[in-house]
């Protein structure tokens, strides 16, 4: 605990002594290339995989609710003796390294590594960077936003049976997604985002969905390269512009059970369980008791009740910070510029 203070001590006078720049907020990601191949064939993998997915989906949660509430305690901690402090700067020295938070769930890079250390010892299996769905990007996030898990595989019975099998947790996928580096796709009922083929193709995995139009792309890259820090890489920049903080559990079907936004912008509460109804509440009327989040949608959370009712006032309470963070990150990218928000593998590797 005393470490963690004298770090934390550290990292204000750094930041209190130097102009923030967008560099601050995020390592430099690394990807490396994957050249190790399981000596294991695709119909093996699909026998050994779903059970541990399933088990997965239904034990944990999509959260991104918790690291905000936890934002909130670190910027706190340390205004209480800097008032004033630019939100950029204690964001700066927010510590990452939250892979499940008490909310049962974290960002993807958390779920990832969760999921990643529940797999076999002796399978080898590597965080991938992936550009996901253009509706699930906010503005000023980077293209790189989402991370999944692959594991390469070469049959040793059958050289045409290689490739990779995709596992991404934090799209409610409860199989294996087989791409072979034949182009043989696999197709995937992703629900609300329709029937989803993913393909093999220079480097990386392409999905694209029945539902895309020339109007509303519907598709996602997952690029086959190793993501060594994409905690460090990424969760500072989703936080800073994360307008629709989320939370939401799943069954072992990989259906959403239930799923809950603070709109930001809105000032509002939006939840809803599974295909049923979408309700709101406003911030104003949830702080002053008017209204509640019912009791049954909390319990398809399977979180503990209290935890979760005082994180999303913590939150709301702090809307101003999280205003104020947003802005401020804006402002910096104006003036250093955005171009590592486009940063992607090069597949050349």
């Amino acid at each position: 605990m005393h470490r963690y203070f004298f770090l934390l001590l550290v990292c204000i006078h750094h930041f209190a002594t130097a102009e923030i720049t967008p560099k601050d907020l995020y390592e430099e990601p690394i990807f490396t290339e994957i050249s190790y191949w399981n000596s294991i064939g695709s119909k093996e993998l699909c026998e050994i995989l779903p059970p541990i997915l399933k088990k997965h989906l239904k034990n944990t949660n999509g959260d991104r609710l918790s690291t905000a509430e936890l934002y909130v305690l670190h910027h706190e901690a340390i205004a209480s003796t800097n008032p004033g402090i630019d939100p950029l700067e204690t964001l700066a020295s927010f510590p990452v390294e939250h892979p499940i938070s008490k909310l049962k769930g974290s960002y993807c890079f958390g779920m990832n590594d969760l999921l990643l250390s529940e797999l076999p010892k002796e399978l080898k299996a590597y965080t991938v960077p992936s550009v996901p769905f253009p509706s699930v990007i906010q503005p000023f996030w980077p293209a790189i936003c989402h991370v999944a898990l692959i594991v390469p595989f070469q049959n040793p019975e059958d050289p045409e049976d290689r490739g990779y099998a995709l596992l991404d947790p934090h799209f409610k996928v409860e199989t294996p997604i087989i791409t072979l580096l034949s182009g043989n796709p696999d197709q995937k009922n992703l629900r609300d985002k329709g029937v989803c083929t993913f393909m093999y193709k220079d480097g990386k995995i392409v999905s694209r969905s029945d539902l895309s139009t020339p109007e509303t792309d519907v598709s996602m890259v997952y690029y086959i390269q190793n993501f060594e820090n994409s905690l460090k890489a990424r969760l500072r920049p989703l936080l800073a512009a994360d307008r629709k903080i989320l939370l939401f559990s799943r069954t072992e079907e990989g259906k959403v059970g239930a799923c809950l936004f603070l709109l930001m912008n809105k000032a509002t509460i939006r939840y809803y369980e599974g295909d049923g109804p979408i309700r709101e509440i406003p911030f104003a009327d949830f702080l002053s008791g008017k209204e509640r989040i019912d009791p049954f949608f909390i319990s398809n959370l399977h979180v503990d009740e209290e935890n979760f009712l005082q994180a999303i006032e913590t939150v709301i309470l702090n809307r101003s910070l999280f205003d104020t963070l947003y802005e401020n990150y804006q402002k910096l990218l104006e003036k250093n510029g955005t171009d590592f928000l486009l940063h992607v593998p090069d597949t050349n590797l």
